[in-house]
Order: structure tokens, then C-alpha cells, then sequence
């Protein structure tokens, strides 16, 4: 399945979102001990890769 260029750019703007939100949720301040139960960083780097991927692949369907 090709994805056309609207989708590509709408999925490229929804990694950015995530990976905001990861970041803002590292960046919280908790108590002493206190652990957070999802891991942030493997989804920041996560929403990296995916936005890597998708540049690529607009960088390929822009160009031909």
C-alpha cells in the first residue's frame, strides 16, 4: 500500500506530537522514588525512528 502525500505529512506532524508529549512527560517533575510507569525515552526514540523513516519516504515520493 503507497501512502499518498497528505497522509504521509498528517502521520510526519502525529510523530512530532508524540514525541512532544514523551518529552514533556520525562521532563515532569515526581517525588523522591517515585518511578514512572511508562518508559519515555524508548517512545521518544521510538517516534524518532518512525519520523526518520517517514522523511525518507517523503524525501522518495517527492523527488520520484
Amino acid at each position: 500500500m503507497i501512502m499518498d502525500l497528505s497522509t504521509l505529512i498528517v502521520t510526519l506532524f502525529i510523530t512530532i506530537f508524540i514525541f512532544l508529549i514523551a518529552n514533556f512527560h520525562q521532563r515532569k517533575k515526581r517525588g523522591l522514588g517515585e518511578v514512572s510507569l511508562i518508559p519515555s525515552t524508548l517512545i521518544q526514540i521510538i517516534a524518532l525512528v518512525v519520523f526518520v523513516v517517514l522523511a525518507a519516504h517523503l524525501i522518495s515520493t517527492v523527488t520520484g
